[in-house]
């Protein structure tokens, strides 16, 4: 944004009956931004604590979303689409909480998160109609051994509790895949109601476009940023994606930061209704509660 008003100012007019609430966070500063980045491990529980003093806990309480959804209810719980830019958008928002403590002050507590690259990617999405098939069908890919890569014992352990718990509690129907590679993925996309991907993915530093989910044949075909963004899945997009991957909404370079181009933003610039992620330590040790 700096070298954008180097040249002048920036000026962007809004009808003046559009309302539109700012809620400042000046305890946000830029130079703690870079102090917790350089530190490293953003999903400590140290920044997840900071997120939510800082972040997390005053937007919460400015929308009312001060208290967790009664127990008893019908599961209606309240969403929040975090649209964080620049920087923030490297950090967890999702996971923010006092986690060791049994305080209720953390985001999981209050509300159903997921994460939008911009406000015109939701406007879309809502525009989109979704046209239910016959029987419902969910796309769920675990990458438990990947070439080159760390082995992921409780991919295949997370997808298999999903089946368990939400399929056949739901009646939808799990597609099963016979190789777990670029070709079929991107294939089932295209008649898939729900996404969620379980495995590696990479982080391009200079390219976005080259950020690819790792499957099995990642080294001579990887699913890349630049495949979802050229199928089509506008006519019939599936409605949920989940990524449960290491740095699906990662971005490493600063010079891409504000044009928050990654996995999960490709994805949402498809029209799918809502996008979620996960960070290393959920990749690694899904828990079970």
């Amino acid at each position: 944004m700096d070298n954008i008003t180097r040249g002048g100012p920036v000026v962007m007019i809004n009808r003046g009956d559009y309302p539109i609430q700012v809620l400042p966070l000046p305890r946000l500063s830029t130079e703690e931004i870079e102090e917790k980045t350089k530190q490293g491990n953003l999903g400590s529980p140290q920044v997840l604590e900071w997120l939510w003093d800082i972040v997390a806990g005053p937007v919460l309480e400015a929308l009312g979303l001060t208290q967790p959804p009664p127990s008893d209810g019908d599961d209606d719980w309240p969403r929040v689409r975090w649209v964080p830019v620049g920087a923030p958008s490297r950090f967890p928002l999702h996971a923010a909480g006092r986690h060791d403590k049994r305080s209720n002050e953390a985001v999981i507590d209050k509300v159903m998160s997921s994460y939008s690259p911009s406000i015109g990617a939701i406007r879309q999405g809502m525009k989109l109609r979704h046209e239910k098939s016959t029987v419902a069908k969910a796309l769920l890919v675990a990458v438990e051994h990947t070439p080159g890569s760390t082995k992921l014992p409780f991919a295949t352990k997370e997808v298999a509790m999903l089946r368990r718990h939400f399929c056949e509690s739901t009646s939808i129907q799990p597609i099963e895949l016979e190789r777990r590679c670029t070709e079929e993925v991107l294939s089932h996309l295209r008649d898939c109601d729900i996404f969620h991907f379980a495995g590696h993915d990479y982080t391009d530093p200079n390219n976005p476009l080259r950020c690819h989910l790792r499957l099995e044949d990642w080294k001579d075909n990887p699913l890349e940023v630049a495949d979802l963004l050229a199928i089509n899945l506008r006519e019939r997009p599936p409605f949920l994606a989940y990524l449960s991957a290491c740095g699906a909404g990662k971005i490493d370079d600063e010079k891409h930061l504000d044009q928050n181009l990654n996995l999960i933003s490709a994805i949402m610039h498809q029209g799918i209704r809502d996008g979620g992620m996960t960070d290393v330590s959920v990749c690694r040790a899904p828990q079970s509660e």
